[in-house]
């Protein structure tokens, strides 16, 4: 038996940091502590500094799950806490580790790092019980999903996070791994393969979570929730029938993997947020970035949530490949138009970023876009959600200047947003 620190890093650069529970860590240490090992999750959000708080005992391992913009941070830190463990071995995951597990920093400062294309759990038991002796560590993907144990809430103080969905108190659930679609900007399909929970293990999680801790609101995380219509209408007659009380549920999913009949199915389980990746109001730009969707697809999955009385979510990016000012300009007024029509609650807009793993940064001569590296692994500006409606410039676009790019954020923001009543980004 081993103890496990899983450390969850504080995200000051995001807005709203520390209201929703590190959901990845509650895996890991249910999974360890299904195999008898002793785990204590520290969210940096909410716990004070490790040499304050943890010295009187010296944990055999200390893993840190390590976020793109938190990379420096996390360096830094754990730099200071070496001196204080010195028989401890440190542990790297999560995504920018995944996705750039050879960074020479990450290299220098950790024993181990998981590496992406497979799932943590396995690599992390492999690495506690001995098994691995390279430092770049890899696991199979765990094909079963129902094979692992709920998450280990009960490894935090959940009075702390205080995040809401449709002004109620909420808590994050997955059903689901990785992401059947390649969209440019977004590392998320290059790591993890598709695959799903069973209905049956998804309403035993969200029915453990009611009757223990009286949720009744859910943000489920999965890329795309809708990928599967089968099982999407298996786990809404479950909580129908199952879930006495009525419950209030935020999703993501595409335009077009929605229809009209499924969306009164989701309604009616209380399903009353979707989220949606529209990100251009230009069918020129969602084909040139991969999205497989057009214009009036993407309209028309609103429609549907609209139709039923589900509330949506629009998320959009300025900076896409081929995209010109007056592309720009399409984006606005297409968002602009879903919410004058009452159709889109919620948007948010952002700059493309540069993330590690993603096709863009793969192979951004395919985009036709330049982006700009960090100095000396400093990320903490390649973020897409912002504090303050911050906007930070890590590429070189061939059609849109740094002054139109940044004018474009602030034109959304006061022609979309400020007409819901909303001057910065959204939330819900």
């Amino acid at each position: 038996m081993v103890l496990v620190y899983l450390i969850n890093p504080k995200d000051m650069w995001a807005e709203h940091y520390g209201d929703r529970p590190p959901l990845s860590l509650c895996y890991l240490s249910a999974y360890l502590k299904q195999h008898n090992h002793q785990t204590k999750i520290i969210d940096m959000n909410h716990n004070a500094d490790l040499l304050n708080s943890y010295l009187d005992e010296t944990p055999d391992f200390i893993c840190f799950t390590v976020p793109t913009p938190n990379y420096k941070q996390v360096i830094d830190y754990v730099k200071r806490l070496k001196p204080f463990f010195k028989s401890t071995k440190f542990i790297a995951g999560g995504n920018h580790v995944s996705a750039y597990p050879t960074e020479p920093l990450t290299l220098e400062t950790f024993d181990y790092v998981v590496a992406g294309h497979g799932d943590g759990e396995q690599a992390l038991l492999d690495i506690v019980e001995g098994r691995v002796k390279e430092q770049i560590v890899t696991a199979p993907f765990i094909e079963n999903l129902d094979s692992l144990p709920l998450p280990d809430y009960e490894g935090l103080d959940l009075s702390k996070y205080d995040m809401m969905v449709d002004g109620r108190k909420a808590i994050t659930m997955s059903t689901g791994r990785g992401c059947n679609r390649s969209c440019f900007y977004c590392g998320s399909a290059t790591i993890k393969k598709v695959r799903n929970h069973s209905s049956n293990y998804v309403i035993n999680h969200m029915k453990y979570l009611y009757e223990k801790y009286s949720f009744t609101a859910f943000y489920i995380v999965d890329d795309i929730f809708t990928n599967n219509f089968k099982r999407v209408e298996e786990i809404c007659d479950k909580i129908i029938w199952e879930i006495p009380e009525q419950l209030h549920i935020r999703v993501t999913t595409r335009a077009d993997l929605l229809t009209q009949d499924l969306c009164y199915k989701m309604k009616n389980a209380g399903i009353n947020i979707v989220c949606i990746g529209l990100e251009s109001g230009s069918n020129k730009v969602l084909k040139a970035m991969g999205k497989q969707e057009t214009v009036e697809q993407q309209r028309k999955g609103v429609e549907y949530c609209y139709r039923t009385k589900i509330k949506v979510k629009g998320f959009f990016i300025i900076g896409n490949p081929e995209e010109t000012w007056e592309d720009v300009l399409m984006t606005i007024n297409f968002a602009k138009e879903l919410v004058e029509k009452g159709m889109m609650q919620y948007a948010d807009c952002y700059i493309l970023n540069p993330i590690p793993a993603s096709p863009f940064w793969q192979n951004p001569e395919k985009f036709g876009i330049e982006y700009i590296k960090p100095v000396n692994s400093d990320w903490s500006s390649y973020y897409q959600v912002g504090l303050n409606q911050n906007v930070n410039i890590n590429i070189k676009h061939p059609y849109l200047t740094e002054k139109q790019l940044k004018e474009g954020i602030r034109l959304f923001y006061q022609e979309v947003n400020e007409k819901l009543g909303v001057k910065g980004l959204t939330y819900n």
